[in-house]
């Protein structure tokens, strides 16, 4: 289904541009653009040229506005679900956490709709999700594949399913090789390649503005390297821990408390893997 999606996405988007170009006598790599502009610019533009106009909009909008719920739906979760485990006393409030955690979105949402929007989205959208997004898969990669291992990850899923995954040695591959490499390319790709972020007409940002991406792109990866000298500095703090390769299993090696937690009993191996 996501392929058949992707394809049908593609027709979609590429039917709009070339229609979009003959009606403009242009060609399509003027009309084409990237970011939200094509779902609010592009995209409204040549509905607005389509019989039954109205039918139509209503249609698009409304599939935007699912997509874009079920999407907020899976991060929100994913938040709350953090907190519900950091704070176990939240979960009998799990409804006023919800309100609560809702609230504060919409408000840090608002400067996203004022006349100046345009400019708060675009820095949010080219500098929080673009190079973090990279470096936070990377590091999540590496740290569940080769720091809990990957041989634990199968033993996980073997005991979710009942058996081991299909094809297990190619997932196993994706996830400890392929994965981790394609996301360095990446990101090496987009910094030989990077050009500031310009607006509309094509105007490059302010050196302010992008020293405030700069900002939202540190302050969303400052927790890895924080944690990480947090617990090394622990480390030297224990007094069980003398040798570097005490210091080395504590900060990479997984222990008896990472696996599902249902109190079934564990390989001793899962304690030796990393």
């Amino acid at each position: 289904m996501d392929l058949a999606t992707s394809v049908l996405g593609g027709l979609v988007v590429f039917s709009t541009f070339g229609a979009m170009a003959k009606i403009l006598g242009t060609s399509v790599d003027h009309v084409a653009t990237s970011g939200y502009g094509l779902a609010f610019v592009v995209y409204p533009e040549t509905l607005s040229r389509m019989p039954l106009t109205h039918v139509w909009s209503i249609l698009f909008f409304f599939m935007l506005f699912t997509l874009g719920l079920d999407s907020e739906f899976g991060l929100m979760e994913t938040v709350l679900t953090c907190l519900q485990d950091e704070f176990p006393a939240l979960r009998r409030r799990k409804s006023a956490v919800c309100i609560t955690a809702g609230a504060i979105c919409f408000l840090l949402g608002l400067p996203c709709v004022c006349p100046g929007g345009d400019y708060v989205v675009s820095l949010m959208d080219h500098y929080g999700a673009d190079f973090a997004v990279l470096i936070l898969a990377f590091w999540e990669v590496v740290a569940v594949m080769w720091g809990y291992g990957v041989k634990n990850v199968l033993m996980d899923l073997e005991y979710m399913l009942g058996a081991k995954p299909c094809f297990w040695w190619y997932w196993a591959f994706c996830w400890t090789t392929a994965c981790p490499g394609i996301i360095s390319f990446l990101f090496l790709y987009r910094m030989f390649n990077y050009k500031p972020l310009k607006d509309h007409e094509g105007d490059v940002y302010s050196q302010f503005a992008q020293n405030i991406g700069w900002f939202i792109c540190t302050y969303t990866l400052l927790p890895v390297p924080v944690w990480f000298f947090y617990l090394v500095t622990k480390s030297f703090m224990m007094p069980d821990i003398v040798t570097w390769k005490q210091r080395k299993k504590f900060l990479f090696a997984p222990n008896r408390n990472w696996h599902p937690n249902d109190g079934r009993s564990l390989p001793a191996s899962r304690t030796n893997l990393a």
